[in-house]
């Protein structure tokens, strides 16, 4: 593996080749392109986006369309005229993919301690734990390009859009904003329809069995049928542990021989509540466990802080067909500016870019991991969402 020379001591490089020979990778470029195969491969984006080829464009596409019901055929004379049928209306959106950027940095104080290792007593340098430190700290940076595609993706699933904050992207762009134009009907609140009751369900008198139900009637009534209904971890907490929810449960597996005091009081388990909500016909409920960590703006020190955050929007149920909800719109990494003092790899099947960095004035090498994409929703006429948070006027 050829490093270059001249820029930071070659006993760094040497050290660093040696490390990745000992790992069997005979180049850093292969060690890119081979080192993380299958290692993010069941990363939660991929069980809810399919993943598009890649473009050379940077302009993800959007197709919003009528839903397609076919109408039925008329009959006329032997002789007559075939009643003609209407285009369905498909509108494109197509606008530039957002780029996501993360890296590390090796500096001087670093490497003094790494090159210790050689010189002292002569000794061979562990190179299995520069491996491991060196592993570690790329897989960071992979892992930390899946993280925001799985946050932006169930950002877009559970409220039709994906908006920058001081607290979702700290240090980065705020007000960002990729609307994919949710049609406002789609939208509705607690209360809604026939069988639920018009309170959030922070009440006591709120129904959310009933608003379950009338998600299930406005998918067939929109010729949409609801396949799966999805909810965070919070709102799964809020629907079981309602007391309308446990009460009607408590009855069916009591067969009604339970007193009306003790209804809230009686112990029912998560699968008896689903069998109870599959029994009356409601489509089965996937709960989406999430939690990611981010770098947070605080004011008050002005600096930048890791805090916790749900991709998922609190007090939001959506209901949509099952299966995957959209795909992985991507362009590929441009690497036409890689020199021997800074190269450029590709990792994760070409869609990372890994920029190795040298900064000779800071006395730091880096290393750089970009993407460009964002995650694409099908038709969002077929995705239905309840704000459990308000009630219907």
């Amino acid at each position: 593996m050829a490093f270059p020379t001249g820029t930071i001591d070659s006993s760094m490089y040497a050290l660093l080749q040696g490390a990745l020979a000992s790992g069997g990778y005979d180049s850093m470029k292969v060690y890119f392109e081979t080192a993380f195969a299958d290692k993010f491969s069941q990363v939660k984006w991929t069980q809810l986006y399919d993943e598009a080829a890649g473009s050379v464009y940077k302009e993800y596409r959007q197709t919003i369309g009528e839903k397609s019901v076919p109408v039925i055929a008329r009959y006329v004379a032997y002789d007559g005229d075939a009643p003609k049928i209407g285009t369905d209306t498909i509108e494109i959106n197509a606008k530039n993919m957002p780029r996501m950027k993360l890296a590390f940095d090796t500096n001087e104080k670093s490497m003094d301690e790494l090159q210790k290792l050689i010189q002292q007593m002569n000794a061979m340098p562990n190179y299995s734990q520069l491996l491991e430190q060196f592993i570690l700290n790329t897989t960071k940076l992979i892992s930390g390009i899946h993280n925001q595609i799985t946050y932006t993706g169930l950002q877009i699933l559970s409220t039709g859009k994906y908006t920058s904050t001081e607290v979702n992207n700290g240090g980065g762009l705020v007000g960002l904003e990729f609307d994919f134009q949710v049609p406002a009907d789609n939208k509705k609140k607690a209360g809604f329809g026939s069988y639920g009751s018009k309170y959030a369900w922070s009440s006591d008198s709120a129904y959310p069995i009933g608003d379950l139900l009338d998600l299930m009637q406005l998918g067939e009534d929109n010729f949409t049928p609801v396949g799966v209904i999805r909810m965070n971890k919070a709102t799964w907490y809020v629907l079981k542990n309602h007391v309308s929810t446990r009460s009607a449960v408590a009855i069916q597996i009591t067969g009604g021989a339970i007193d009306a005091s003790n209804l809230s009081k009686y112990a029912v388990t998560d699968a008896q509540i689903t069998m109870h909500l599959e029994g009356l016909g409601i489509a089965p409920i996937e709960v989406i466990d999430d939690i990611f960590t981010v770098s947070a703006f605080d004011p008050a020190t002005r600096s930048l802080k890791k805090k916790k955050l749900r991709g998922f929007a609190d007090n939001v149920v959506v209901a949509s067909p099952a299966g995957k909800v959209g795909e992985l719109q991507w362009s590929f990494p441009n690497t036409s500016f890689g020199t021997a003092a800074n190269p450029i790899y590709v990792t994760e099947g070409g869609k990372v870019k890994i920029k190795q960095l040298i900064d000779t004035a800071a006395e730091t090498m880096s290393f750089e991991a970009e993407f460009t994409g964002i995650t694409v929703p099908n038709n969002v006429n077929d995705l239905l969402y309840l704000d459990i948070s308000q009630a219907a006027s």
